[in-house]
């Protein structure tokens, strides 16, 4: 090992070893502390209680049952279900508030038969808009003389599935209850808001390399678009939004659009940057989707069905499309061998089933987890699929580009002396050779050549004509410094430096600096050392093109030569 790469070794291990040591301090100290007997400094939550068995339910033959929240038989009233409860006259929590959450219903409640609370929207006639509020949390105030009173709950609702549903009823002091319902919702908040800002930043992103022409903008857009709304859906579905707003129409509507324009966006990221031999078909789901929105956002505003009641043809559709997309997904890993694409098969698939449970469980059963859960945990896994993806082709990308950036490198550099090959040298003549013949009179060729490369071949060997050549560059890329200017190996020992930076008595200058430079290396070698050099500048009274330039410079550079031979015979 050379000392200058075990040097920058031991500095590299100083910078790192130390780093290392502290991290790990870091986080020993915090783990440690997790063991240790602590004073309780965390806030004080106060309890809550749900309301859970024991409601009275008369039953439309006249039986009066015991039924425990949320299932109940059958209706009992027009529309829904009416059910009472003796509030706990000596219950060990204290209470003053009572809370529940209504899915698409109205709710009356009343205490001894008087009607106390009514989550009625006064404005939906106004609105034409919807037949129902969504899904929020209703938290009022009970009397101060409330315990041991008949509290009678009537929830009716336009929809049958929420007919015969009533919501557990919690007792508490308002601030245990907003606690409770915080703790329990404001993850997915929290969550919503995560992916909403993760899609700006990628849409901002995607602005701002728009007019690159390299980036793949198209991908990136989509999963932003993707991003921003499927955060919006979680955010409107976190039941949090109740602490920032109380347009609780927009908030509902907002939920269904959200999660109809993420899947909307998902498939044109999908059909955009997976499978061209897929395009037809998923163009046509693409299609369907879009069409399903505007016919449901049409039924909608004209109150003839509104989103909700839209939501089995869309839940079919939708299962069609991951079926759809698990079956090309499968047929592109296991029959075309692309392996990119196995982690993408199962975020898609177990979103599949996630999203049948969740709709199995708003439409027949009862899970022991809230509608939108397993939605939430199959997207979360279809993101992380979607980024292993990503970052899979844009490290292909990279790895490409690299390999790119190599064989340009050989297609345009001179692999023994690093100099620029004659390939850059045509392309930098015609480039600068449409120019104006006023732009074209700053541009000086020069043209070097090593004087005796046959003599060192013969009598020293190639190795030595090669140290030469290299030598010869090496004192050209000393001088030849400057913007737009290239020093390119145009034969075995000749070299052609093409500029339009340097003046004449700059160049004069520079050769007076070579041909002294070549002086010195003839004396520490043992074989003769020295170079002709030329140059012209474009002239366009002489020159039609800058290849007549060229071939003036070439002509003085012989002319240097050419003194050079003549004085060695003489002084031989």
């Amino acid at each position: 090992m050379s000392n200058k790469h075990y040097f920058s070794s031991m500095h590299g291990l100083r910078t790192y070893v130390p780093f290392i040591v502290t991290l790990a301090m870091a986080l020993g100290m915090i783990v440690f502390t997790l063991f240790l007997p602590q004073f309780e400094t965390g806030f004080m939550d106060e309890e809550c209680f749900a309301l859970t068995d024991g409601w009275s339910f008369t039953a439309p033959d006249g039986a009066n049952n015991s039924v425990s929240l949320p299932g109940i038989p059958s209706t009992n009233i027009e529309n829904g279900v009416r059910i009472s409860h003796i509030l706990p006259a000596d219950s060990a929590i204290p209470y003053d508030a009572f809370a529940i959450r209504s899915a698409y219903q109205k709710i009356d409640l009343y205490i001894d038969n008087s009607l106390y609370a009514s989550t009625v929207d006064p404005y939906i006639k106004v609105r034409k808009l919807e037949k129902t509020s969504g899904s929020f949390i209703w938290i009022y105030r009970l009397p101060s003389d409330a315990a041991g009173k008949t509290v009678t709950l009537e929830v009716t609702s336009p929809y049958k599935d929420y007919q015969i549903t009533a919501n557990k009823f919690y007792l508490g002091t308002k601030s245990s209850l907003l606690i409770h319902f915080a703790k329990t919702y404001m993850w997915r908040a929290i969550l919503g808001i995560v992916y909403l800002l993760i899609g700006l930043f990628l849409l901002v992103h995607c602005l701002t390399v728009l007019s690159n022409k390299h980036a793949d903008t198209k991908s990136l857009m989509c999963i932003a678009s993707f991003m921003i709304w499927i955060g919006l859906w979680i955010f409107t579905e976190s039941r949090a939004s109740q602490f920032y707003t109380d347009a609780n129409t927009t908030v509902s509507i907002s939920s269904f659009v959200s999660v109809r324009m993420a899947v909307i966006s998902f498939l044109l990221y999908y059909r955009k940057t997976l499978f061209p031999r897929w395009k037809e078909w998923n163009a046509i789901m693409f299609l369907a989707l879009c069409f399903e929105f505007i016919l449901s956002t049409v039924l909608q505003f004209l109150a003839i069905r509104d989103y909700y009641e839209m939501i089995i043809p869309y839940m079919v559709l939708l299962g069609l499309i991951i079926a759809s997309m698990v079956f090309q997904l499968f047929r592109e890993w296991q029959y075309y061998k692309n392996e990119r694409l196995r982690y993408m098969f199962v975020g898609v698939l177990l979103l599949g089933i996630f999203i049948i449970f969740d709709a199995l469980g708003l439409i027949v059963i009862h899970l022991p987890v809230s509608f939108g859960i397993l939605s939430i945990a199959g997207v979360t896994i279809m993101m992380a699929c979607i980024i292993h993806h990503e970052y899979t082709v844009i490290n292909s990308r990279t790895i490409l580009a690299k390999q790119a950036g190599y064989f340009k490198q050989l297609a345009s550099v001179d692999p023994m002396t690093k100099c620029d090959n004659r390939l850059v040298m045509q392309t930098w003549l015609g480039t600068h050779g449409n120019g104006t013949p006023e732009q074209k009179s700053t541009i000086s060729v020069t043209m070097c050549d090593l004087n005796s490369l046959k003599k060192i071949n013969d009598r020293y060997g190639h190795v030595f004509g090669d140290e030469a050549i290299c030598n010869a560059a090496e004192i050209l890329k000393k001088y030849y410094k400057g913007e737009d200017t290239v020093i390119c190996r145009s034969g075995g020992d000749e070299f052609t430096i093409l500029s339009s930076t340097f003046s004449q008595s700059g160049l004069d200058q520079i050769q007076n600096s070579i041909l002294r430079e070549a002086e010195k290396i003839n004396e520490d070698t043992e074989y003769p050392f020295s170079l002709s050099i030329g140059y012209c500048f474009f002239d366009p009274a002489r020159d039609k093109y800058l290849e007549n330039t060229l071939m003036r410079a070439d002509e003085k550079m012989y002319e240097m030569k050419k003194k050079f031979h003549t004085t060695n015979e003489q002084g031989s």
